[in-house]
């Protein structure tokens, strides 16, 4: 047997990621594929534009035979919380014999050895990181400085654009945490197709998630026409019967509850929550009074330092309660701890056994029982993310009153296709 692993958002579905899951499959010989899928809210620092439930059935209809839940306390984080969890559940499960990501090159020996540069931080590395971060440069701007002085004095060729993209920091990150975990599983480099990752060109049928989510919410009538070229045909009728009725969510919509959250921190300042500097936490303070909106606050904290999406990352975290010990715990302890399956295809008996079978850390399949075989640790991870579910189905009930509700975490029964 044969898997083949993915860590994606789908946020949502379009051709780009069926030419990913059917390409990963193709080159890898998979005879399974297992999709680690982001739940209620995703790496941009947003809730997800559609719900995890359908996003998994999307998932599993494009090819996928199992889909697990990446939680919100990683799904919202850094590329580097990002990748280290979703690569930690992978790895744990015990069957999975590749992993592919979308890049924006093939050339795998140039993001290999730039991931060994960044998963060693010798003495050079962080003293260039952290010079950079003196002078102002943001997080990512430092890091490439610094990747780039790494790679000269190693001889490896510098390739800029490669190191800046954001698939290529994500892929520099898979690697970076397959190489510390010293990982079996097998790197694949898928090369990405058609247009960029912001760009919002839908003339090409590989256009960008960005570009559907603008469409979707922006159109005044479902814009069946415009979607039929970019997403697969079965999603046109799933979209269509959702739209408007359960989805588009939006940062925005949470602007009420993030809003409470940081009046009701304002007294202890905010350097508790997640990756939230005393720096960030005194911008907050500062400016608290003059917020309007989740994105309008966002956008304020802004600064050469902080880019939106990581300032927006921090307000998620506020948002959601996470805190910096709990984030810092699961980082030093390497993440995973728990497999949540969200849905999974009727033909995946095997695949489901075998886990079962190899799995280091607890599969859960039906939460009401099964969540009672998690540490302190999962515990707690796993109570941020039902309260991020709970949170987001709050949100879209009160956005779309006439929708049904969002299953309850505890009575949700598996999306089977």
């Amino acid at each position: 047997m044969k898997v083949c692993g993915i860590i994606a958002e789908y946020n949502p579905f379009h051709n780009g990621h069926l030419y990913h899951m059917t390409e990963s499959r193709r080159r890898s010989g998979a005879d399974y594929v297992i999709v680690v899928l982001s739940g209620s809210f995703v790496q941009r620092g947003a809730p997800a534009f559609i719900d995890k439930y359908t996003r998994a059935q999307m998932a599993l209809r494009a090819g996928a035979d199992l889909v697990i839940e990446l939680p919100a306390l990683f799904s919202c984080g850094s590329a580097e919380d990002f990748a280290g969890a979703g690569v930690a559940i992978l790895d744990q499960l015990g069957v999975t014999d590749a992993i592919a990501f979308g890049t924006e090159t093939d050339n795998l020996d140039f993001l290999s050895a730039a991931a060994g540069i960044l998963a060693e931080e010798g003495e050079g590395f962080s003293a260039c990181l952290q010079e950079g971060l003196r002078r102002g440069q943001t997080y990512p701007q430092a890091r490439a400085e610094a990747l780039r002085l790494g790679c000269e004095k190693q001889g490896i060729p510098w390739e800029p654009e490669q190191a800046a993209s954001p698939n290529n920091i994500l892929a520099l990150e898979y690697l970076k945490v397959l190489r510390r975990r010293n990982s079996a599983i097998r790197p694949m480099a898928v090369p990405r197709q058609g247009e960029g990752y912001h760009s919002l060109n839908m003339e090409s049928p590989f256009c960008s998630a960005t570009a559907v989510r603008n469409l979707l919410e922006s159109a005044a009538d479902f814009p069946g026409e415009a979607v039929r070229t970019v997403i697969p045909d079965w999603e046109i009728t799933l979209l269509e019967e959702e739209w408007r009725q359960t989805f588009p969510i939006t940062a925005d919509d949470f602007s009420s509850m993030l809003a409470y959250q940081l009046l009701a921190s304002r007294n202890s300042g905010y350097g508790n929550w997640l990756d939230v500097s005393e720096d960030m936490s005194g911008r907050i303070l500062k400016h608290v009074t003059e917020y309007r909106t989740f994105s309008q606050w966002a956008a304020l904290l802004k600064t050469r330092q902080y880019t939106y999406t990581r300032t927006a990352r921090c307000l998620c975290h506020i948002l959601l309660g996470i805190t910096r010990e709990l984030g810092q715990r699961c980082r030093e302890e390497g993440y995973g701890g728990y497999a949540r399956v969200l849905g999974l295809k009727k033909s995946a008996g095997p695949l489901l056994k075998a886990v079962r079978a190899n799995s280091a850390v607890p599969l859960i399949t039906r939460l009401s029982g099964d969540s009672r075989l998690l540490g302190e640790r999962e515990q707690a991870v796993l109570r941020t993310e039902l309260f991020a579910a709970q949170l987001y189905g709050l949100v879209q009930g009160q956005k779309y009153p006439g929708a049904k509700p969002l299953p309850g975490e505890y009575t949700a029964g598996l999306v089977v296709v």
